[in-house]
């Protein structure tokens, strides 16, 4: 019994992570480099991201920097 208790938690644990954490790392990696090359569809499909994981978004993008990258001179 205590085992399956444990996969349980296992399990939510690892969801929480993957919706919390590594997807909207991903879809900000996506948006970040196609923002400027993509056409209409796929910014809605942007858009539908960031609201659908809007709450991983929020604790994933402070620690993310979009500055453009310097220039040589």
């Amino acid at each position: 019994m205590a085992s399956t208790t444990w996969l349980v938690w296992a399990t939510y644990g690892a969801l929480a992570a993957l919706y919390l954490l590594l997807l909207p790392f991903l879809s900000l990696v996506y948006v970040d480099k196609r923002w400027n090359c993509s056409g209409a569809w796929e910014k809605v499909l942007m858009f539908f991201l960031v609201l659908f994981f809007f709450p991983g978004m929020v604790l994933v993008a402070p620690f993310m920097t979009f500055r453009p990258k310097p220039r040589s001179l």
